[in-house]
């Protein structure tokens, strides 16, 4: 006689069942880890490119602050050229549509505190120089006094500061008054002899950041380019038409003096000068003129001396304008 078979309660999983459950558990674990390594990559190059953008800006202003400062004396005459200091140059290599080096005069300087006279002029270069890695590294050279003639060479790398490294690119141009972007300029020389240009272009980019994981878009990937136009507000000056003005200047507040002393003893005076045109005037009248002034890149050199007077600046202004009736 046998005895009924007892069934057996199944209570758990069953083996299969937890090797599903873990592979389900390691799927998601690995996909989170993958998503999170990404979104670490993704924020480490924006920070790069964040901190790419903060290097360009800040070069390019340490840069314009140099050039804003730059001035230019005229040569004399009766002064052989060699003998003059005043330099304003940009060199670019044969072929190349910008200079990578500048030297100029400023008046940046802040004189030290000697017991011999110094002033606040110096001379300034800048230098854009290969690195042992391909990239371009960008210097700065000064000294705090010019030359005792004219000096077109440039300092020896190992003389500058390093200002920034790891540059993919880095150009400057020229706007003279015809309103034309020039790769170089050289004002010792006939074709820019004495003149200053109306404004210089910096042209930069740094390398982009390397990704963690090497693509084929991470490797198409381009620098970004930062481009800054810095104005230079002063033109080049003559030193002995300065004098010579103040001079006529001097007689001319004389002359006014002494009218204002007859017509107010009752013989009589000079009228007074009338008002002045200025150059945003000047351009209100002449709209086609405007229009083109703002087609060669003029509009802004144009709005920084908005108020001056027009007989004041005409000599320094494209003559390609045709400005009329502003005397």
């Amino acid at each position: 006689m046998t005895l009924p078979s007892r069934r057996r309660s199944r209570a758990g999983f069953t083996l299969l069942e937890m090797m599903a459950v873990i592979l389900l558990v390691s799927i998601v674990f690995f996909v989170a880890v993958d998503f999170y390594r990404q979104l670490t990559r993704a924020s480490a190059h924006a920070a790069d490119l964040t901190r790419n953008a903060r290097r360009a800006v800040a070069l390019a202003d340490r840069m314009a602050l140099d050039l804003e400062a730059s001035m230019l004396l005229k040569k004399p005459k009766d002064v052989d050229p060699l003998q003059h200091p005043w330099l304003f140059l940009g060199a670019a290599e044969p072929g190349s549509a910008s200079s990578d080096r500048m030297k100029f005069v400023t008046r940046s300087a802040n004189p030290r505190t000697t017991a011999g006279a110094e002033s606040d002029l110096q001379m300034v270069a800048w230098l854009a120089t290969p690195a042992d890695d391909g990239s371009l590294e960008v210097r700065r050279w000064s000294a705090p006094r010019l030359p005792e003639g004219l000096d077109r060479d440039f300092p020896p790398v190992e003389d500058a500061y390093l200002v920034a490294r790891g540059l993919a690119a880095f150009g400057v141009r020229f706007l003279d008054e015809n309103g034309e972007w020039k790769p170089s300029w050289d004002s010792s020389e006939l074709v820019d002899a004495d003149k200053l240009p109306l404004a210089v272009e910096i042209t930069l980019a740094f390398a982009p950041p390397e990704p963690a994981v090497a693509t084929a878009d991470a490797a198409a990937a381009e620098p970004e380019v930062y481009t800054r136009r810095v104005l230079l507000p002063l033109r080049a000056l003559d030193l002995k038409q300065l004098i010579t003005g103040q001079e006529e200047e001097k007689d001319a507040t004389q002359d006014k003096d002494k009218d204002e002393d007859d017509r107010k003893s009752g013989h009589g005076g000079k009228e007074e000068a009338q008002a002045c045109v200025t150059v945003q005037q000047c351009l209100e009248k002449n709209p086609q003129a405007a229009a083109a002034a703002a087609e060669h890149g003029l509009s802004e050199v144009l709005q920084s001396i908005g108020d001056q007077c027009f007989s004041a600046v005409a000599g320094s202004l494209p003559p390609g304008l045709s400005l009329q009736g502003c005397e």
